[in-house]
């Protein structure tokens, strides 16, 4: 009988454990997502940004910066590049 208890204890642990980690993923994950990440406004200088794309699957284009959903990383900004003029 004491054996029994020891593993259902250890089972609603696990499961007490597991349910935690979910609720707080998923807090973490939704107050990420809310996070304005608007298109940065291209100064004299610089240049205007045309999309975003996944460095490990760069032939998906998204329109605003942040996390690629294949590889959760960063979006890169792709811009128009300067073409040298003919002498």
């Amino acid at each position: 009988m004491k054996r029994t208890t020891i593993v259902a204890s250890l089972g609603l642990v696990g499961v007490l454990f597991a349910t935690a980690g979910f609720v707080v993923g998923r807090s973490s994950a939704q107050s990420s997502s809310t996070m304005s990440a608007h298109a940065p406004v291209a100064s004299a200088g610089e240049r205007k940004v045309l999309y975003w794309h996944d460095p490990m699957v760069p032939g998906t284009r998204f329109d605003k910066p942040g996390k690629s959903p294949f590889m959760d990383m960063q979006l890169v900004p792709s811009t128009p590049t300067r073409r040298p003029t003919p002498v």
